[in-house]
């Protein structure tokens, strides 16, 4: 997204303060939704140590991203020390030649990224929120599908208020599995979710239906999105070579 953002003429510091305070205030909306999900289904957590565990561990990863990044952005000094760490690590396994300019690179831009998100709270507060809005509205779209998906699928039992704190629980841990859409893992944890809510013979067809709705659309037009992308960036780069 920094890249395609980039391409349209935004720098990449406004374009990273742009997908971070996307990603923040998603991340917002997902973590008040584990809490819901959690206060109307903390017996079938607790009692089940895989989806204990989970949660637990997601909370954790999701309390240190989160820190992380609040941290950075409110003390310049932390941001400096992790972007020094970080082209360390990247110079150390040649992902970049030479570190200084890296550094340099990526400091600069912070720094516009920083000034970018003092703006969205002094000058453009109705534009942050009005993203927030955006975004609450997304997460609510992506909770309902899986509601409506079982309702479609015959299941009368699945209360709106159920279908929702379920669906909260689901997103909020399959949110930092690090494989690609969470495949694999993401269709266990959907398993140990709705276990006691979807019978046996509609697991195959409700996993199928999420995916679908969830993931495979998006990433359909995600892709066909791209391809055009990358062909005019190649069709611009080969144009300037000449």
């Amino acid at each position: 997204m920094i890249h395609y953002l980039g391409n349209k003429g935004i720098p990449t510091g406004k374009a990273s303060s742009i997908v971070v305070t996307k990603f923040l205030t998603l991340t917002a909306f997902t973590q008040l939704g584990a809490i819901v999900s959690f206060l109307f289904f903390q017996n079938r957590i607790i009692t089940n140590p895989i989806l204990n565990r989970s949660f637990f561990v997601t909370g954790i990863l999701s309390f240190v991203v989160i820190t992380v990044i609040v941290v950075s952005l409110l003390y310049p000094q932390i941001l400096i020390l992790l972007i020094s760490k970080i082209s360390t690590l990247f110079y150390r396994f040649r992902i970049v030649k030479n570190k200084r300019k890296f550094m340099y690179t990526v400091i600069h831009e912070a720094r516009i990224a920083r000034l970018s998100f003092k703006r969205y709270f002094s000058k453009h507060i109705i534009s942050f929120l009005a993203g927030t809005l955006s975004s609450g509205l997304m997460y609510f779209a992506n909770l309902l599908s899986l509601w409506v998906i079982l309702r479609g699928l015959g299941l009368s039992n699945v209360t709106f208020v159920d279908g929702l704190s379920l669906s909260a629980m689901l997103i909020f841990l399959i949110s930092y599995i690090p494989t690609p859409g969470a495949s694999g893992l993401g269709e266990g944890l959907f398993l140990l979710i709705f276990a006691g809510t979807v019978p046996k013979n509609l697991w195959g067809v409700a996993i199928i239906l999420w995916r679908l709705f969830y993931n495979y659309l998006t990433s359909i037009l995600g892709a066909v999105t791209s391809a055009r992308h990358f062909s005019n960036l190649t069709t611009k780069i080969t144009g300037e070579k000449r």
